[in-house]
């Protein structure tokens, strides 16, 4: 019997010391816990010379991955659910007057937003509206009342309301501008009568007045102030006789105490009497010398520097065979262009008509005729403008074609020679 008992224990012994042993080899950890500020790591190699096969306390802090709120956290402004610069607003037209205003929710945590705008006639921003956040993807808010002309920019701040009643806010979005154009009026007609001028323009919806210019060759000034955004027209008094007047007219609304306009109209000129009875020779010659016709006497047998026909030239086969010419006043026998050119003059100015020559676009008036082209083609002037003119001419695709009305810009006429004629 105690043979036995010796033998049982020596085995478990045994048993034991081999379940010490595998213990001691292995790599991972054993965690027991003692408490909520510390842990006990079982099966660590000891310092020192040889392993030890007990536990040891250290004072790690327990790892947990629940977020820890404290009272000091809750108290501060910001929030701790809506992320930094999550919202990107966008504003798109939504109609006359309406401006449309759209975001991502990217935070379903936000309870709303609070929407900024200013102006650039105030510079400040005024909160306009709260946007509840109804657990929507996209959010949108239609402003209403937009002004034509002025330049609006938005911004949201997104809020979040807490159980207590208290609101936190996120910072602001990006600003997004808008602005809705403040159309121009087309002024459609001019008429004089003696010193009085009758002008005629469309009206824009959103105008609450309209200002009128007026132009000599040199700097417009205002003339008349419409304070009815309904009228299309106005009679101007005192207009000189003498001299061509350039019109345009612009809209004008009131917002905030400041005017805003619009851009201005199309230019339109009265001309003085003596410009008008040029223009009255110009129509009648622009029906004896028709667009799309021929200054040529393409199978013609009897002809002179008055025929027109219906057959182009062909200078590639015939060269200038079938071309009309005219004996100018400054002694040139012209061809094509020229020719033609110098021909109208005459008609309208008498072929006596003294000649001045100059190289000033501002100078230059309807009836002149012009050297352009680097020397290589010649128009008359048959409407001038500020910073163009329309022109008549001959020789349209190098077929002796002629055309009336094509528009030459100033820096087309650059370094071009100006002929006036005088009565």
């Amino acid at each position: 019997m105690k043979k036995c008992t010796y033998k049982s224990l020596l085995s478990y012994i045994l048993i034991w010391t081999v379940l010490a042993q595998g213990l001691s080899c292995q790599a991972g950890w054993a965690y027991a816990d003692i408490g909520t500020d510390s842990l006990i790591k079982v099966g660590e190699e000891a310092s020192g010379d040889a392993a030890s096969t007990e536990a040891t306390v250290t004072t790690e802090p327990i790892i947990t991955t629940e977020p820890i709120v404290t009272t000091e956290a809750i108290a501060t402004t910001e929030s701790p659910v809506i992320p930094e610069e999550a919202y990107n607003v966008h504003a798109s037209n939504a109609g006359e007057g309406k401006v449309l205003l759209s975001w991502f929710v990217r935070n379903q945590s936000s309870t709303g937003f609070y929407i900024y705008r200013s102006d650039n006639v105030t510079g400040e921003y005024k909160q306009i509206s709260t946007v509840p956040n109804q657990n929507m993807v996209r959010v949108t808010y239609t402003d209403e009342g937009i002004v034509p002309g002025v330049t609006y920019t938005y911004r949201i701040l997104p809020y979040h309301l807490r159980a207590d009643g208290s609101i936190i806010t996120d910072k602001y979005s990006n600003t997004c501008t808008y602005k809705k154009e403040f159309s121009a009026p087309i002024v459609k007609s001019v008429k004089r009568s003696g010193k009085k001028v009758t002008l005629k323009w469309s009206v824009v919806s959103s105008a609450g007045g309209y200002e009128i210019q007026r132009s000599t060759g040199k700097k417009y000034k205002n003339i008349k102030t419409v304070k009815n955004g309904k009228s299309k027209q106005a009679v101007l008094k005192n207009i000189s006789k003498n001299s061509d007047s350039t019109f345009r007219v612009r809209a004008y609304l009131n917002y905030q105490g400041k005017k805003i306009y619009s851009g201005y109209s199309n230019t339109i000129t009265v001309y003085a009497t003596g410009t008008q009875k040029i223009i009255n020779k110009i129509k009648r010659l622009k029906k004896k010398y028709p667009s799309y016709k021929y200054w040529n006497h393409m199978g013609k047998s009897n002809y002179d520097s008055t025929t027109v026909t219906s057959i182009p030239c062909r200078h590639y086969l015939y060269r200038f065979r079938y071309c009309n010419s005219y004996y100018c006043p400054n002694g040139v026998l012209g061809l094509q262009c020229y020719g033609f050119a110098w021909k109208m003059s005459d008609l309208i100015y008498g072929r006596n008509a003294k000649i001045k020559n100059h190289k000033s676009f501002a100078k230059a008036k309807v009836g002149d005729v012009v050297r352009c082209n680097n020397n290589t083609h010649s128009v008359i002037i048959i409407e001038k403008h500020d910073d163009y003119v329309k022109v008549g001419e001959c020789n349209i695709g190098d077929t002796c074609m002629i055309y009336w009305g094509r528009k030459m810009t100033k820096k087309e006429l650059k370094g071009a020679v100006y002929s006036h004629r005088y009565y």
